[in-house]
């Protein structure tokens, strides 16, 4: 064997990069599922503003962007992840009204009813801390 001829690196992608790949997608299609359904009829019947489904549109067109980039091993999926989460921040505008606006007696409903939200949002912060791990292990081009 040559030992001038240059070492091909194929490094398989590691399993947390592929689920964390799946769990964006699986955000955009629940994100773009209430722009859809909910988002679009608010949006319509005057209750929101149609600026108001800026951030969801931007935050699933970075979500998607992010996963993609990541898959791909670019080191531009850090950034984009990191425009998701403060996209993401601008949905809670959205959200809060129907958790406010529950009476005294149903707060721990309402709690219960923003513990996913608040998950999700978690699991996206360790998907980004995630790549940058990868970015800084020299995993990402």
């Amino acid at each position: 064997m040559d030992t001038n001829a240059p070492q091909v690196r194929n490094v398989s992608r590691p399993a947390l990069v592929t689920f964390a790949v799946i769990y964006c997608l699986f955000l955009t299609l629940k994100i773009a599922y209430w722009l859809v359904s909910e988002g679009w009829g608010l949006a319509r019947t005057g209750d929101i503003a149609l600026i108001m489904l800026l951030p969801p549109v931007l935050t699933c067109i970075l979500l998607v962007m992010g996963a993609l980039l990541l898959w791909g091993r670019s080191a531009k999926s850090s950034w984009c992840l990191l425009g998701t989460l403060l996209l993401g921040v601008t949905l809670i505008p959205l959200m809060l009204p129907e958790v406010l606006g529950v009476p005294a007696s149903m707060y721990a409903q309402a709690a219960w009813y923003a513990l996913p939200a608040i998950l999700q949002v978690a699991l996206l912060i360790a998907v980004w801390v995630y790549s940058l791990w990868l970015r800084r292990t020299g995993y990402l081009k």
